[in-house]
């Protein structure tokens, strides 16, 4: 159930003072009959946690039918993927409307795949080179205030999304992101 996994993070971040995070990931193919009031009471333990963890929801551009606001507004911060490659040309459609439900401060990261899951294919290089111009325009304009880059074992592959990303990193990491990262 939630309130056991929920349980099980608190649990976690008091025996780890560093765990400063916990993250829902496929909360919305959950169905919780009040999330909402799970989820407040989640935060309020993690108030009670000296290192204040953020919580942080992962939502997908196939979520879209579910209304995902009330989570938005419990939530400290949103993970927002697109799932399926072939709605990246709508990327940035998708996350605009995923900022007017999130509201203007809520700090959005942006999730970037290199494989299409759905079709269990590479990203082509068109499409890979489009989302990673997007991401970096999104993060110098702020439209999103991080990139996630999908860690899967696919990093060490020689395919050339992976190759792509590892590249874009290397170029675009240090002036983006500091030196620190």
């Amino acid at each position: 159930s939630f309130a056991e996994k929920a349980n099980i993070a608190l649990d976690l971040a008091k025996r780890y003072p560093k765990l400063n995070s916990f993250w829902l990931d496929d909360y919305f193919a959950s169905s919780f009959e009040r999330p909402e009031v799970e989820l407040y009471r989640l935060k309020d333990e993690m108030r009670q946690l000296p290192q204040k963890p953020k919580l942080t929801v992962v939502f997908y551009s196939t979520n879209f039918g579910r209304n995902p606001k009330p989570t938005f507004d419990a939530c400290d911060q949103i993970s927002f993927w697109v799932y399926d490659a072939n709605d990246l040309p709508k990327m940035e459609e998708c996350l605009a409307k995923c900022r007017e439900l999130a509201g203007p401060e809520k700090p959005i990261l942006l999730g970037i795949y290199m494989w299409n899951f759905p079709k269990k294919t590479e990203i082509p290089r068109a499409s890979m080179q489009g989302q990673l111009n997007l991401a970096e325009r999104l993060m110098r304009t702020g439209a999103v205030q991080g990139l996630i880059f999908h860690c899967t074992p696919l990093v060490d592959t020689d395919l050339e999304s992976v190759r792509m990303c590892k590249d874009w990193i290397r170029r675009h990491g240090e002036d983006l992101w500091g030196a620190e990262r």
